[in-house]
């Protein structure tokens, strides 16, 4: 084994001879972590770069009192390289792991079992999801990325929502997480009959949007019903039905005639919202839609924005009836060859309020700003901004949350 230590910011080092590849990445900014980055699996066959990196390869992100994430990079050396710039990942403890790494570099890797954690870990239906990149390097479009991932990564809102496109833009939509050109054929689709999303004929400078907004405008066009409540004054209240979409015309949210029988969404929307104390994120919910009567529900996705730093990503349970499997979309990733992040809470260590705990670690930091030295925190625990900056806070953040459900009969 060569272990080579290094900064992020000067690149990945080179493969100290041609039969080693980089097999594991650990990093020195939390004293202490267990956090480490392992490849689990890759095709021993293919080519290898100056880094000793495959084209493809996936990678587990596990700690001590944290489930195991799992990400494919598909771009090789870039790939690994950006990841590890531009992102950072938290332990148990809060602290977030980035920068000052060190590679180590074996002729194997030196996780024996990596086809079965990924088996494990990774959704197979997602298992080929490469997300929706930015389609430009200047372009606002990770609100789109957010929807998508909301709208088909979940197997029951993807169900439901297929069948009710047209037939002309049905396999781009089936595609859209696999498929960077059908994703965008989508968008365009979108645009162009339903005045969903960013005028495709302006400067993609222009581009951005909020993903759940734009997400209820299809929605109603589609004729899917919803139940909207928003936080006001910490307190949820009926949202309004009527919307606009990007041609200014009015759209009415459609609700469930008897929501104990139609399928529907529901979905908190909060900002600035307290989720580490009056508004956690809860895995099953009851409503009671009119007096006496109850709806049983259960989360699905979760579309998040931080105004800070810009950006919109989503976080989807990916089992119909279960809630242990979860993926991360975030367009800025995708663009630079990074996959989704599969997680899975394995065990029974998370069956109780320990899952919501687990969740303020999960979402990766993005460094931004003037040489990536500010930390953008999308973490749905919405701690304050600068947290991480300081590694510790009190009060909720900028964060937007959007919570999206859906009735089961078995919760």
């Amino acid at each position: 084994m060569t272990v080579v230590r290094f900064s992020t910011p000067t690149g990945l080092p080179r493969t100290p001879s041609p039969d080693m590849q980089i097999v594991r990445v650990t990093f020195r900014t939390c004293p202490g972590s267990d956090l480490r980055l392992d490849k689990v699996l890759y095709d021993p066959k293919a080519p290898r770069d100056e880094h000793g990196m495959q084209a493809e390869s996936w990678w587990a992100v596990t700690c001590k009192g944290r489930p195991t994430r799992c990400l494919q990079l598909y771009q090789g050396a870039h790939s690994l390289s950006q990841l590890l710039m531009r992102y950072g990942f938290q332990d148990a403890t809060g602290c977030v792991n980035h920068k000052d790494a060190t590679a180590y570099f074996e002729s194997q890797p030196m996780v024996r079992d990596g086809a079965t954690i990924v088996d494990r870990v990774v959704t197979p239906e997602l298992r080929s999801a490469r997300g929706v990149p930015q389609f430009y390097p200047n372009s606002g479009i990770c609100w789109y990325a957010a929807m998508c991932m909301a709208t088909f990564g979940h197997p029951v809102i993807r169900r439901v929502v297929l069948p009710a496109l047209p037939d002309e833009i049905r396999s781009h939509a089936a595609k859209c997480l696999e498929s960077r050109d059908s994703a965008l054929e989508l968008r365009k689709y979108l645009w162009n009959n339903y005045q969903v999303g960013d005028d495709i004929s302006k400067d993609p400078r222009f581009d951005g949007r909020n993903g759940f907004s734009e997400f209820c405008v299809l929605f109603a066009k589609l004729g899917i019903p919803q139940i909207v409540y928003r936080e006001e004054r910490n307190k949820l209240v009926p949202a309004p039905l009527t919307l606009r979409d990007r041609a200014n015309r009015s759209v009415k949210m459609l609700t469930p005639c008897d929501p104990t029988k139609d399928f529907h969404l529901l979905t908190l929307r909060f900002q600035d919202g307290d989720h580490q104390g009056k508004f956690p994120v809860v895995r099953r919910l009851n409503l009671e839609v009119k007096k006496g009567v109850t709806v049983k529900y259960r989360v699905a996705a979760l579309i998040m924005g931080q105004r800070v730093c810009g950006h919109q990503i989503s976080t989807v349970c990916t089992s119909e009836k279960g809630w242990r499997r979860w993926i991360i979309a975030d367009a800025d990733m995708h663009k630079s060859g990074i996959g989704p992040t599969h997680i899975y809470f394995d065990g029974d260590d998370y069956t109780g309020c320990q899952w919501w705990a687990a969740w303020r670690d999960l979402v990766h930091v993005t460094r931004f700003g003037n040489g990536g030295s500010e930390l953008c925190v999308i973490s749905p625990h919405n701690p304050k901004d600068g947290t991480y900056d300081k590694y510790r806070g009190e009060e909720p953040g900028s964060n937007s949350i959007d919570m999206i459900f859906v009735p089961c009969r078995d919760c």
